[in-house]
């Protein structure tokens, strides 16, 4: 029985990432001003991105626990910011 061994070509790449550390505004009133920062950070560097953060909003109506409903104009402005960020959510789960 014979075996080959392949060997590959293989290639190593660098790349840069960039790290951004985020508290969004916690007043209703002030999440726009959280957004126009993401989204202000976005057309500053092609680099990839990831942000470490609280953002104090919510993508969906699903995620909120309790208490009165979250205001529809603020999911769809959240949501708008991280599309334009080009950014996806990693969950952290609660035990």
């Amino acid at each position: 029985m014979e075996t080959k061994v392949r060997r590959r070509k293989m290639e190593i790449v660098q790349q840069r990432l960039r790290l951004t550390r985020f508290y969004g505004f916690p007043e209703r009133h002030r999440r726009k001003d959280s957004w126009q920062l993401i989204k202000g950070l976005k057309v500053r560097s092609d680099m990839s991105w990831c942000i470490l953060c609280d953002f104090n909003d919510l993508l969906a109506e699903s995620e909120k626990r309790g208490g009165i409903r979250h205001p529809n104009n603020l999911i769809d402005g959240f949501r708008d910011a991280i599309n334009f960020g080009s950014l996806k959510e990693v969950s952290m789960q609660r035990e």
